[in-house]
């Protein structure tokens, strides 16, 4: 009898890998200067990482679980273009034996991407729960596509390979921040409930800038309702020629207000820095430990699968 081999992998991986066509908002870029995975990135961790949430009343809505932290903090200057990349897995797209086809996450996954600015004392070390949140950045629909047929925020984070770009208003006051990416799925939410929140947390220090500590200010969990026409929405009716974004207005600096960026600077390479290396016992469970042109540490945490070529 000949055996599938399907019958077998399919199965395991359901109990051992993230969730196949979700997502985790995981590094940073400033002016095209690229930081390293997880550096100063709060994230969940282990074979749930990249689930959703969908409860708006989810205590740690904010900043999702905060399994995983680096006491980095990111220099943003007021005005940069900052890029905030998205992956189905922790530490990018992996080599699965059938290939990682929903990096950096499944194309059925359509909605928008909302960019919130908490100030705190310290950002290596505040918490992110009883924080006030200010919105200063978002990316919706438009009816009209693009050059590359995007309509959808996510549409275009998939086409630049799981970057999406704003711009740090030039108002803002410097200073410590956290600073919080989020991904709404809508494929689900004709019903209520439905809408799927990806969001994780950076830790950045503004500089220069002006005086705005922002405007329209929200608490997590309690920014969002559930019947908001933002979250309980049939996509795919036909036509959809508008969408209103949920959450409070963007902050708009009073004058000069720079562009808002979606798109990957032309006139920048992007590089790489990093602020700090990953702690000597390993990276964290289930990001990536060795693989192609990898540098850093090649071992897991203890507790990791150093073997299985579903983590390297």
């Amino acid at each position: 009898m000949r055996l599938n081999v399907l019958t077998y992998i399919l199965p395991l991986l359901a109990t051992t890998t993230p969730v196949l066509g979700h997502t985790i908002f995981q590094r940073l870029s400033v002016n095209g200067q690229s930081y390293g995975f997880l550096q100063g990135v709060r994230t969940p961790g282990g074979e749930q990482a990249n689930s959703p949430t969908t409860d708006l009343t989810y205590p740690n809505f904010a900043c999702n679980t905060e399994h995983w932290t680096d006491p980095s903090v990111i220099p943003i200057p007021a005005g940069a273009c900052v890029g905030a990349y998205f992956s189905d897995y922790l530490a990018g797209p992996k080599c699965l034996p059938f290939g990682d086809s929903v990096h950096p996450v499944h194309p059925s996954h359509k909605g928008p991407i909302i960019v919130f600015l908490a100030q705190v004392s310290n950002a290596s070390t505040t918490t992110s729960t009883g924080l006030r949140w200010f919105k200063i950045a978002e990316d919706g629909y438009s009816s009209v596509p693009d050059s590359d047929s995007s309509r959808w925020a996510s549409e275009r984070m998939i086409a630049q390979d799981g970057w999406t770009y704003f711009t740090m208003p030039e108002c803002i006051a410097p200073g410590d921040y956290l600073l919080s990416v989020e991904f709404v799925a809508l494929h689900n939410a004709m019903e209520r409930g439905g809408a799927q929140f990806f969001m994780e947390c950076a830790q950045i220090r503004v500089t220069g800038g002006g005086t705005s500590a922002g405007l329209d200010f929200v608490e997590f969990p309690g920014a969002y309702s559930a019947t908001h026409p933002g979250l309980l929405i049939d996509i795919y009716a036909s036509p959809l020629s508008t969408y209103t974004i949920p959450g409070p207005a963007r902050l708009q600096c009073p004058t000069s207000t720079p562009p808002i960026h979606y798109r990957r600077p032309t006139a920048t390479r992007t590089t790489e820095t990093q602020l700090a290396q990953p702690a000597k016992d390993g990276l964290p469970l289930y990001a990536q430990c060795g693989g192609a042109a990898w540098s850093g540490i090649t071992g897991c945490a203890k507790g990791g699968d150093d073997e299985s070529p579903l983590y390297l």
